[in-house]
């Protein structure tokens, strides 16, 4: 794999992921969380805030391209 621009937030490797998470903390009010991780620290990641889960909640993990020798558009 290629070094990437993107520090993982739970160790400073290079970052493979991207985690996002989107939820509710007030009625109608959407708040959202992204943030990088390595390939060691993505194995103990889940959601944070399911008890802010509502209609449009989300949930993923990416991959980040440039750790592939990809480019992002």
């Amino acid at each position: 794999m290629s070094e990437t621009t993107f520090t993982c937030e739970g160790c400073d490797d290079d970052a493979v992921f991207w985690v996002y998470e989107r939820w509710s903390e007030e009625a109608g009010m959407a708040t959202e969380h992204e943030y990088p991780l390595c390939e060691e620290c993505i194995d103990s990641v889940g959601p944070q805030n399911l008890d802010g889960a509502y209609a449009n909640y989300l949930f993923k993990i990416d991959t980040v391209a440039e750790a592939f020798g990809m480019t992002t558009l």
